[in-house]
């Protein structure tokens, strides 16, 4: 899960300062106009009898673009990978996923923007390493090999009031109820 951390706050920082280095456009008619939108999601997977169905969650950020359009990236946990780690052989996990985020606001009253967009990505299928005997992960403490997948899928948020935002979060591995707190 190390990994997982690092890859997020490299690429949390890269798109930050990316959008951050934009100039913002100050709107002070319109208080639900938002830099940016942090979100916590949870839901439930899509799958059958032999799919994983813990419980799928997603943690990600959402940044108003100048053109009405918003741009970000997520962690989720869903999906099923097929875990052989720590003496399992193909295992049912749930699978991390990363993915970018695209959208648009389709509404026509300004006031409550309603954001709908793709999300596009990829998702851990497979963790794989030779058995270790001494109850490490992998034989001699070695990290696993990972075999990603294609994740996408689609998004829509609205905003409530100045300060919070609802969503609903499907990709073909998990739907979710998003609840976003903007900056």
């Amino acid at each position: 899960m190390k990994k997982t951390y690092v890859i997020f706050v490299l690429i949390f920082s890269l798109v930050s300062s990316l959008l951050h280095s934009q100039e913002a456009t100050e709107n002070t008619e319109n208080p639900n106009n938002f830099d940016g939108l942090f979100y916590v999601g949870i839901g439930s997977a899509s799958g059958g009898d032999d799919e994983n169905d813990d419980t799928t969650w997603s943690i990600g950020f959402l940044a108003d673009m100048e053109n009405d359009s918003i741009l970000g990236f997520d962690i989720a946990g869903e999906g099923t990978m097929l875990d052989s780690t720590y003496g399992g052989y193909d295992d049912l996990a749930q699978g991390v996923s990363y993915n970018f985020l695209y959208g648009v606001d389709v509404s026509e009253n300004k006031d409550n923007k309603f954001h709908v967009g793709v999300i596009l990505g990829f998702i851990e299928e497979e963790a794989d390493c030779p058995d270790s005997f001494l109850g490490y992960q992998c034989y001699a403490d070695q990290p696993p090999d990972y075999e990603y997948g294609f994740n996408g899928g689609g998004f829509a948020t609205y905003s409530i009031d100045e300060n919070v935002n609802l969503g609903l979060r499907a990709t073909s591995n998990s739907t979710q109820l998003t609840l976003g707190f903007k900056y």
